[in-house]
């Protein structure tokens, strides 16, 4: 027994020496090398300096190296020193199981190889070095796969120490540490699996292009794992669905871009930025799990959502928390920051606190029909600054009359958006607004809040309800202007407004597809109010600004204070029929041509047609009003009640509003006091209002070139004066208009009437009490220009009941004349008039009355400097004339006719 156990020991040591001879010369050998590179040598070549093996299947070498290439990759491995196991009958079934493979300071580097389809030319210079490998050769068609049984290829306990560099595409990193896995892998395609993995590594950097530091002093720990897999079928970032891992993080970072990996889900988010990385990250088939927590503290952070960059310093979070394991929460916070619109280089806020809170899926990957998305995302802003109002011109449409010039503000508020819609509320404030409106700029305190509630992504319809605009101590910011402080506010009391998008768009659109389809566009013009239309309330302390909507030749405007309610239709971006704007006023003044009305009352603005040029249809009801003359302190007529309808084509901000019909109607008014009227007329005149009162109604209609209606006046108590003569009666007028130029108050007054009634002369010689006399003017001509100046253009027939009144104010002058006294009884006298009045001057060329037995007559001319005319009176065969000059008088009964003929107003204005 003895002998054989030497024996066998003999045997088993002869056979290790030749084992340690042949197999130690043969991994020394250079012939070895190169055999084992010619077998494939487009696809694998392999070297070391030395390598030993001290008993079977157990290998150790040094300085080695490999390379090769498929057909979209280049690799290359280098190791300083590698010892692995192999297990030899598992070959003889075409598997290579290693076992210990103990490698240390691994160098690795792999590119991709130009495709037709692929371009790397902007990144090929950063890619690494693959030795005896073209970077710029195209691969050969790829090879079909061969048939027979694939190799297995097997490693159990494989480990890695030391020094380690990774360079894969333009990425380039350096670490230390310990590395640990079991790795499986098979040939022709076949599945991929790692086992047992785990790392404890710390990073010394990370680098992107060559010199971009990503990341530095960092550390890695915890445990790898993938399931197998397909390669060729799960490329990519789609291998990532086979990774379980579970790593505690520590990192100094120049880039937070790989956050976007998952973050690009809530509807495109970017960030970047740098700063510290630390926590715990666990994933397992391509998702999150409960206990991933990750941190970063970003002394640079920048956040890219839907078409706005925030820029500052924060705090980014991550995790998954056990009671909700399929739900990954995100916040960003931000410590300062400004924040712009990604077109603009003009900061729209900047402050601090602003906040985004999110939750999301927890799948990393698509997989399964899952996708990473975010459920929920809020975006927060706190109180912050507003540098500049102007930039936020942009988010008002263009057609609008309101502009934003500039001043500081604050803004604050939240959104919040789903997958099938969204929430948000935004109110920005600012003390020195400078704000436009038309031609007009103001400086303003400004208090603005947008409320808009969508459901609903693929009806979007947008409920506003709760948006209103308030505008306080306005003032005109014109230096050569001053205006009273003024206030307006307007308020969304209840209303859906609609995009109107097509609905290929609106299908399964989420906000990120939502808000792409809208960029660029004018959002005003894509929105229409539904079925219902929006309510609004508001107050203004100037109703001067609705004149913008309706201008017009006829001088009209809306004045005064008051509440506004409107039923508010949209078509397109613009007001539509059925948009009705209704004015409750504590106080409304209503200015139209030369007049103005003061009192109670209601204002309707009625949209007719719709459209960037709507016809607008307006109402006004004026009551208990005072009723005055634009450049009159003090109003003389009262008791007014008016109604006054304009009608406005194509109406806009910018046209002339030329197309516009007026209807005013004065459906009562009282002239308080008729000696207001005497404004009218010259300083010398001998004629004069003393008192009494009038009843006034009208109904006019005003186009732009002509004018039609009437003006009816009748007095009470009518007191008047001629000279020293007082005049008791009433005067019926009935002004026709029948055309005219509203727009220069020049109207054609012919066929109007004049009636004079129940007139009474008191004088020194001669009274004329009773009440029955009248006399009638029907202008058969007759022009007024009815602004100041006033001037008048008359041709009247005249019928007098008798000629007394004209007999008394004669003998008043003069004193008694028998024959005078006779004419009294004369009846139905006619005649006719002209007269040219304004209120420097009266011009009477022509005033003749008269029948068989009595003529009567009037010439003369009246001014601030001379009152120079003439009467004339004839009965029968006796004539008089009373010539009067200034204040001297004549009567006079020879050649009275002849006299009376030659007189000329005229000759005397030359005079």
């Amino acid at each position: 027994m003895k002998k054989w156990l030497i024996r066998a020991v003999l045997f088993i040591a002869v056979l290790e020496l030749i084992y340690l001879g042949v197999v130690n010369l043969a991994l020394n050998l250079p012939w070895t090398q190169t055999l084992i590179n010619q077998s494939r040598p487009e696809k694998f070549a392999v070297h070391w300096d030395n390598a030993w093996s001290l008993y079977p299947f157990r290998v150790q070498a040094r300085g080695i190296s490999a390379n090769g290439q498929s057909f979209s990759q280049q690799w290359q491995v280098e190791t300083p020193a590698v010892s692995a196991s192999v297990s030899g009958f598992p070959l003889l079934q075409r598997s290579l199981n290693i076992h210990n493979l103990a490698a240390q300071d691994i160098v690795y580097h792999q590119r991709p190889r130009p495709k037709p389809d692929k371009d790397f030319a902007a990144t090929r210079e950063y890619f690494p070095i693959i030795k005896d490998r073209k970077p710029d050769e195209s691969p050969s068609l790829k090879a079909p796969k061969k048939k027979g049984k694939p190799w297995k290829i097997n490693l159990t306990d494989a480990y890695a120490r030391g020094s380690h560099r990774i360079w894969i595409y333009q990425v380039q990193s350096a670490f230390q540490g310990d590395v640990q896995t079991d790795f499986s892998f098979e040939t022709r395609g076949g599945p991929l699996s790692l086992g047992n993995g785990s790392v404890d590594l710390n990073l010394d950097s990370l680098v992107i292009n060559g010199d971009r530091e990503v990341a530095a002093q960092g550390h890695l720990k915890g445990s790898v794992e993938l399931a197998p897999f397909v390669p060729s079928e799960n490329k990519g970032i789609k291998a990532l669905a086979f990774l379980k891992a579970t790593l505690d993080i520590g990192a100094q970072t120049e880039s937070l871009a790989y956050l976007n990996f998952y973050l690009s889900g809530f509807h495109g988010m970017k960030v970047d930025g740098a700063g510290k990385l630390s926590g715990r990250m666990v994933v397992e088939n391509g998702k999150l799990q409960p206990g991933t927590d990750l941190a970063v503290v970003a002394r640079e952070l920048s956040m890219d959502l839907l078409s706005y960059r925030s820029q500052g310093a924060g705090n980014i979070k991550l995790n998954v928390k056990p009671d909700t394991p399929d739900t990954t929460d995100v916040a960003i916070e931000f410590g300062t920051l400004k924040a712009f619109h990604t077109q603009s280089q003009e900061p729209l806020l900047s402050g601090e606190g602003l906040s985004v809170t999110g939750r999301g899926g927890t799948a990393l990957v698509p997989m399964d029909g899952e996708a990473p998305e975010a459920r929920y995302l809020a975006v927060n802003i706190p109180s912050v600054k507003v540098p500049d109002l102007r930039v936020y011109q942009r988010y008002l449409p263009a057609q609008w009359a309101f502009k934003l010039y500039g001043g500081q503000g604050e803004l604050q508020g939240k959104a919040e958006v789903s997958p099938t819609g969204f929430n948000t509320h935004m109110k920005l404030v600012s003390q020195d607004a400078d704000v436009g409106l038309k031609d007009y700029r103001f400086t303003t305190n400004l208090d603005m809040a947008i409320q808009a509630d969508c459901p609903s992504i693929a009806l979007a319809s947008i409920d506003i309800a709760g948006t209103y605009f308030r505008l306080n101590d306005a003032r005109l910011s014109q230096q050569q202007e001053k205006s009273e402080p003024w206030h307006a506010s307007l308020a969304v009391e209840k209303g859906v407004v609609k995009l109107h998008l097509p609905e290929e768009i609106l299908k399964d659109a989420d906000i990120k597809q939502l808000w792409a389809a809208l960029e660029g566009k004018d959002v005003a013009a894509l929105l229409e109010t539904g079925k219902e239309e929006l309510k609004l309330r508001g107050k203004i302390s100037d109703l001067r600004w609705l004149n913008l909507l309706l201008k017009n030749p006829y001088n009209m405007a809306i004045d005064g204070a008051g509440e506004v309610t409107a039923d508010v239709n949209i078509a397109s971006g613009w007001l539509a029929p059925g948009t009705i704007l209704k004015v409750h006023p504590q106080e409304l003044i209503v200015n139209v041509l030369d007049y103005v009305a003061t009192g109670g009352g209601r204002v309707i603005l009625e949209v007719q047609k719709g459209g960037q040029h709507p016809d607008l249809n307006l109402n006004v009801e004026v009551e208990d009003a005072l009723f005055r003359r634009r450049d009159e302190e003090k109003a003389f007529i009262e008791n007014v009640a008016i109604e006054l309808q304009a009608l406005g084509r194509g109406m806009s901000y910018d046209g002339p509003g030329g197309d516009v019909e007026l209807d005013l109607r004065i459906l009562s008014a009282t002239v308080k006091d008729m000696s207001v009227y005497n404004r009218y007329l010259p300083p010398q005149s001998p004629f004069a209002f003393l008192g009494g009162k009038a009843d006034l109604s009208a109904e006019i209609n005003l186009k732009p070139k002509t004018a039609v209606g009437f003006v009816k006046l009748k007095t009470k108590g009518m007191r008047s004066r001629i000279d020293e003569q007082n005049i008791l009666g009433e005067l019926t007028a009935d002004i026709k208009l029948v055309g005219g130029v509203p727009q220069n108050m020049d109207f054609d007054i012919s066929g109007s009437s004049l009636v004079l009634d129940r007139v009474r002369i008191a004088g020194e010689q001669k009274t004329f009490e009773q009440a029955d006399w009248h006399a009638r003017f029907d202008l058969k001509k007759g022009r007024a220009v009815w602004t100041k100046p006033t001037r008048i253009e008359v041709e009247a027939g005249i019928k007098m009941k008798d000629t007394r009144p004209m007999v008394a104010i004669m003998s008043n002058q003069r004193g008694k004349h028998g024959w005078l006294e006779k004419i009294l009884t004369v009846e139905e006298v006619e005649g006719e008039v002209r007269m040219n009045m304004t209120q420097d001057q009266i011009v009477i060329p022509y005033a003749f009355a008269g029948s068989d037995d009595i003529d009567v007559g009037a010439k003369g001319i009246i001014n601030a400097l001379t009152r120079d005319g003439v009467f004339y009176v004839r009965f029968k065969k006796l004539h008089g004339i009373l010539k009067i000059r200034d204040d001297d008088r004549n009567f006079d009964i020879l050649n009275a006719r002849k006299k009376f003929n030659e007189y000329s107003p005229e000759k005397v204005k030359l005079n």
